[in-house]
């Protein structure tokens, strides 16, 4: 059982839209998505979230000292307890469980001082592996770490609340679900039903 997290298992803190949306400046530049692209080679691990940021910021000509208070944006995780609870009932029911994860290294530090390495028997974070979803070599590394062959990818069950990451997970043989992170722990139980998961 495969797990996403962001979007099923936490969610940003409340009033983190707004500090994000306080650094576009409005002037149709694309701040904001110039500020994701920059983080795509740290979630492969080719680089700190800083070095990304640094570069970003190089390239338009901003303040360096502006990426302390860029990188703190980052550090926005509120876990959903009921989520929570449904890997924790899914895993004492017999399933392994697994967290699948686009993740730069600065935030699995974060992820696993909440205590992720407990919830599951493995994290993946996309930084370890050196793919990040929707890639598929994202989820063909996961399988080859768990002795998975492609032919058994069917009896891996797979949540995310991205499309995309859906698709690339089903386009490797793994049984890909999508999640609406606004149906909460209620729809993980149901949709986990759906496959026939134990313990959901």
């Amino acid at each position: 059982m495969l797990f996403d997290a962001d979007g099923l298992l936490q969610h940003p803190k409340a009033g983190w839209v707004e500090r994000l949306n306080a650094y576009d400046p409005g002037d149709g530049t694309g701040f904001l998505t110039a500020l994701w692209e920059a983080e795509v080679p740290a979630l492969r691990g080719q680089e700190t979230l800083r070095q990304g940021l640094q570069r970003l910021l190089r390239e338009r000509d901003l303040d360096d000292g502006r990426v302390d208070e860029l990188h703190a944006l980052w550090d926005n995780i509120e876990i959903d307890p009921g989520a929570w609870q449904v890997v924790r009932d899914v895993r004492a029911a017999g399933t392994p469980t697994y967290l699948a994860t686009n993740q730069q290294e600065y935030r699995k530090q974060l992820m696993l001082d909440l205590g992720y390495a407990d919830l599951v028997d493995v994290a993946f974070f996309s930084c370890d592996l050196g793919a990040a979803k929707p890639e598929p070599a994202y989820f063909e590394r996961i399988l080859q770490r768990l002795g998975i062959g492609s032919s058994e990818a069917p009896r891996v069950v797979f949540l995310d609340d991205m499309p995309a990451n859906v698709d690339s997970a089903a386009s490797v043989g793994i049984t890909a679900l999508h999640h609406d992170p606004n149906t909460g722990a209620a729809n993980l139980r149901a949709l986990l039903r759906t496959v026939g998961v134990p313990g959901a």
